[in-house]
């Protein structure tokens, strides 16, 4: 049978946002919004394989994190913790049902309603 992963994902998870806020700061703030939820962050130079029931961290070669700590491009899951934001390196590769947690509860974001106002659908 095969598993699905249930996470909120944050894409670039490396990167800086053209406002100058690291998509790592705002994904956290977000996480907080969604504390009964897991995550997955990619990094701009990685990708996250799903085959079946297992998965597999790939990784760009010669590319480096956007970070100014650098290091090899990566995938990561998270959860809230006692209030804090946890986020933790994936194994290169692995089984999804060890790996990632269902959700406790998923909860709507307040922001969803202001960010559909402020981005009408074009006709």
């Amino acid at each position: 049978s095969e598993m699905c992963i249930r996470d909120r994902c944050c894409p670039h998870y490396d990167k800086t946002q053209s406002n100058g806020v690291p998509r790592s700061d705002d994904f956290k703030e977000m996480m907080l919004r969604h504390s009964q939820e897991s995550v997955v962050c990619i990094d701009h130079w990685a990708a996250l394989v799903v085959d079946g029931d297992d998965y597999e961290v790939l990784s760009i070669s010669g590319k480096e994190r956007t970070v100014p700590e650098g290091g090899k491009p990566w995938c990561y899951v998270g959860k809230v913790v006692d209030g804090t934001p946890i986020i933790t390196s994936l194994p290169p590769s692995g089984p999804i049902a060890a790996t990632f947690e269902l959700p406790r509860n998923i909860v709507d974001d307040p922001l969803v309603a202001q960010c559909i106002v402020e981005n009408p659908p074009i006709l």
